[in-house]
């Protein structure tokens, strides 16, 4: 035969099993077909010689066997690999591999690939009672047994690892890091002191997270892993969940003693989670009344809006000690009146705590009088008191009687604090009413301040105040009008209005004048 081809006809690999603990021996059956360069089969003996490789060309080989004088018949013929030299484990468990055969000193070409079959090879380290890949068994036993495989939840000599599948998702304890399938990790569980084998439910966010001590509060709870039968505990009470989902429910607590407390919640199977809830003291505003003010030969009923309120609020309304109505947490109503004109203190009282405002009751048949001064004046106005002797100043030249304050405020004071109340404020013409009350002057300008202390009207110019529309003080204020820094701001107004923008302090503007 001076030049043969071989044609890979089929591959068979037999184990020869047999039951354990007898090994797995290391031989293939080997069935090939050869034809000469005609392609016609050969008969007759020829000397073979395999290789396994473990490249398709070129590469490293990791076995081989000769087989002198073997029989071909029409072609065919049959060896078993292996035979005198075993293919072991190692040889096949490196990943691809390849059969060179060379027939009488000829190397065919190309190799085979071996696929699939030839791989059970490796059944042997499973044959083997002694021995896993190469590696002594009780050594695979004590890895399985004590190693940790799914990122540091217990060791898997724990009773709750091992081989169980809790969750049922076809991973064994041992390598599934959420054995429960409940959302938190092993290692979650662990450090909190759950079971990582039962279901445990979080508690995200409670809102709100703070409730009044003194009156009940509804708080929705979120979380996960919530089922109809949980039970709740805030402090001292366990209230009945409601519009419960697996993720959210509400509950009314309180009232209970000030202070922080658990809210807790169970599943059936004993597992819990907790956040913190706060029932604090109950504090008591006063933001706004309506009507803003009163004739003070009139009686009224007057809505106050704040917060804090609840039944049990005590509460004075200047001289009077009415009793409020339509008790509400942000509003009540009294019924009072007549009282003398004048700025009336209000008081609402609810147990330790107290909240206070301002109440006007407004003469009509008394005008007080305002102007815009015709003079001008930069930031630098030597604080309120000098923002005073001004208007004073004014007032005097045009011959005003009664006392005047500028309507300026800072970090020292605001008109809200020193102005009095109880009449109507009109321009010094005597007929054009600016508003009919302090508290109707800050609520918005009936007509615009546009005259000046002789009875001159302009327009146009800006006006140095340092106050919010309220009254209260602004944060700008020429740093308490001691300034005429270019670099420093304070608070105008215009003509119709107390707060309108921020000027440079160098700015010469008027300012607005009040009687008292």
């Amino acid at each position: 035969m001076s030049r043969s081809t071989a044609a890979l006809v089929s591959l068979a690999i037999v184990m020869f099993a047999a039951a354990a603990p007898a090994a797995t021996p290391g031989q293939v059956n080997y069935q090939g077909l050869l034809l000469d360069q005609q392609g016609a089969p050969i008969t007759g003996n020829v000397n073979l010689l395999f290789t396994i490789f473990n490249a398709a060309s070129g590469g490293s080989a990791l076995w081989t066997e000769s087989h002198p004088s073997v029989a071909a018949l029409n072609g065919v013929y049959d060896v078993v690999l292996g035979a005198t030299t075993p293919i072991t484990p190692a040889v096949v468990a490196g990943g691809s591999l390849f059969l060179q055969i060379t027939v009488n000193g000829e190397t065919l070409v190309p190799r085979q690939r071996l696929v699939a079959v030839p791989y059970a090879i490796r059944a042997e380290s499973a044959a083997s009672a002694d021995t896993v890949g190469g590696f002594d068994a009780g050594y695979i036993t004590e890895i399985v047994q004590h190693g940790d495989f799914d990122g540091g939840a217990p060791a898997n000599d724990d009773p709750s690892e091992g081989l169980a599948d809790v969750d049922g998702d076809g991973r064994a304890n041992f390598i599934d890091s959420d054995n429960d399938a409940d959302g938190l990790a092993d290692t979650a569980e662990v450090a909190q002191t759950t079971n990582i084998n039962l279901i445990t439910p979080t508690v995200a966010a409670l809102s709100p997270n703070t409730g009044e001590a003194t009156v009940t509060t509804q708080v929705t709870v979120t979380g996960t892993n919530f089922e109809p039968g949980i039970a709740v505990a805030f402090g001292s009470e366990t209230p009945t969940p409601q519009n419960l989902t697996a993720t959210s429910f509400t509950v009314n607590v309180g009232p209970q003693p000030v202070g922080t407390v658990a809210a807790t919640v169970t599943r059936t199977n004993g597992e819990s989670a907790q956040k913190s809830f706060t029932f604090a003291e109950t504090q008591v505003g006063i933001t706004s009344f309506s009507p803003a003010f009163l004739g003070f030969q009139q009686s009224g009923v007057v809505t106050v809006t704040g917060f804090g309120f609840a039944p049990g609020i005590t509460v004075s309304f200047g001289s009077e000690n009415p009793t409020p109505q339509n008790i509400t947490a942000t509003s009540f109503q009294v019924t009072v009146g007549p009282q003398p004109a004048g700025a009336k203190q209000v008081q609402v009282t609810y147990g330790a705590r107290q909240a206070t405002g301002t109440y006007e009751y407004v003469d009509s048949s008394v005008h007080k009088q305002v102007f815009a001064t015709s003079s001008n004046y930069t930031g630098n106005l030597g604080g309120i008191s000098g923002a005073d002797a001004k208007c004073a100043s004014r007032a005097a030249a045009a011959s005003l009687p009664g006392t005047y304050k500028a309507f300026v405020g800072d970090s020292t004071g605001s008109p809200n604090a020193s102005f009095t109340r109880g009449a109507p404020y009109y321009l010094v013409d005597g007929t054009t009413r600016v508003a009919q009350g302090y508290y109707d002057l800050v609520d918005g300008f009936e007509n615009a301040i546009s005259k000046d202390e002789f009875g001159g009207t302009f327009g146009g110019s800006a006006i140095w105040t340092g106050v919010n529309t309220n009254g209260t003080a602004h944060t700008n204020h020429c740093s308490n009008w001691s300034t005429a820094s270019s670099a420093v701001t304070g608070r105008a107004g215009q003509i119709g209005g107390l707060s309108t923008q921020n000027s440079s302090c160098s700015e010469s503007f008027k300012l607005f004048c009040f009687q008292q």
